[in-house]
């Protein structure tokens, strides 16, 4: 398992054969694709958005968001693209509202600071599938039995995260590896996993396109992909047929 400072770097080593499978963002993808590369993605555990809209105490409407400046991580990031979803489904438009855009501190950490949260994302149902498995597509179709191990792997994965049981030993993981400073932050980060972590992992054409037509913004070339040719749905059709995913849906819900 690698980690590596950014989606372009991820997306060099897929392209160069250096890695066979990568979890990039469906914007990377996009993006990607979007250059002649082909990928093909196979699932993604994480579904919706949990995210807050936090600004200072002194604003307490949308409509005072006018002209304010708005913090994500970069611009066409999984941050930025986010935050965009989360102002069109509260019905803000930031061109219209003339706002701005810069990089954003942690939600709790905000609000213990005076801040008010004006929006929670979950209250949205916003279509979005954020990292998930994808591949080079020739290299994917043949290794049908890694990227299946893997996918199994994804979804124990999603299974031990949404069992309760399991809370402490995935909230010192959490604290850990996002480098939190305190128990609190780790508790509401993990609430907010469990939360979108879902065991429909299919890849979501709907939730592809609605992320397609905010990347489109900043990458023209994005807006003009086909998402179909970079959703392949024969593993977790395999994982469906035989019974594994069912398993693991009764395991969630005997854990709840």
């Amino acid at each position: 398992m690698l980690q590596v400072r950014n989606a372009q770097i991820s997306l060099s080593a897929l392209v160069s054969g250096e890695v066979p499978v990568f979890l990039p963002s469906v914007a990377n993808v996009l993006s990607g694709v979007s250059a002649g590369f082909k990928i093909a993605c196979v699932a993604f555990p994480i579904n919706g958005t949990s995210r807050e809209l936090v600004v200072r105490k002194e604003i307490e409407s949308l409509s005072a968001l006018r002209g304010k400046t708005i913090g994500v991580q970069s611009i066409g990031g999984g941050f930025w693209l986010q935050t965009m979803m989360v102002l069109d489904g509260a019905g803000v438009d930031p061109e219209k509202f003339g706002m701005k855009v810069v990089t954003l501190p942690s939600a709790g950490v905000a609000k213990r600071g005076g801040m008010r949260s004006l929006v929670n994302s979950s209250d949205l149902h916003i279509p979005l599938q954020t990292v998930g498995i994808c591949g080079g597509s020739e290299r994917l179709a043949g290794s049908p039995d890694l990227v299946t191990r893997l996918t199994k792997g994804m979804i124990d994965g999603v299974v031990y995260i949404l069992d309760a049981r399991n809370q402490r030993d995935v909230v010192a993981v959490m604290k850990k590896h996002l480098r939190l400073s305190t128990d609190q932050d780790a508790e509401t980060s993990y609430h907010s996993l469990r939360s979108i972590a879902s065991l429909d992992v299919a890849p979501n054409p709907a939730a592809w396109k609605n992320i397609q037509r905010f990347i489109a913004r900043v990458n023209p070339k994005a807006g003009l992909v086909d998402v179909n040719e970079s959703i392949n749905l024969n593993i977790v059709k395999a994982l469906e047929d035989s019974g594994y995913l069912t398993e693991a849906r009764k395991k969630v819900a005997l854990a709840r």
